[in-house]
Formats: C-alpha cells, structure tokens, sequence
C-alpha cells in the first residue's frame, strides 16, 4: 500500500473511523481520496465528522446526508494533499 494511503487511514483511525483509502491521481475524479467501509453506515454524524476534518466533497461542498453511497461510508473527498509529500 502506497505511504500517502496509510497516512490518511492513520488520520481516520484517529478520530474513530477505520476506512480503507485510495488518493486517485487520473481520470475525472483527478484529487480525490475514495475511502469506504461497507459495515459502516452512512449517516449525518459521520458527514459532520469528516467536514470537521477538515475535508469536502468532489465538488468541494461540504459533505451531507447524501453525499454517502447507497446508505454506506463510500465516498469520494478532498483534502489534507500534505499527506501526499
């Protein structure tokens, strides 16, 4: 698993969340971090939680009821790009 990767699970980790992540560096979704957990489900808390983290949504809004997928933690976020150096 690539460091930057880690780094940010180890940030989820943290602050209660265990996730796995992958930053995507090509395509439309160019920035992003995927993180998800199937066995999580996704609920205004989790949304605020992670908006307190400090990151957004793909479009750059903040994260809301709807922005989990299917009812599960599996979403697309930006932010914290120092994890990448």
């Amino acid at each position: 698993m690539l460091q930057h990767n880690k780094k940010i699970q180890e940030l989820f980790k943290k602050h209660g969340l265990k996730i796995k992540a992958k930053y995507i560096k090509a395509g439309s979704l160019r920035g992003c971090w995927r993180i998800y957990n199937l066995s999580i489900n996704w609920n205004n808390d989790i949304a605020k939680k992670i908006n307190r983290m400090g990151f957004v949504d793909f479009d750059r809004k903040p994260l809301g009821i709807f922005s989990g997928n299917g009812g599960v933690l599996s979403i697309f976020i930006r932010g914290h790009e120092e994890l990448l150096k």
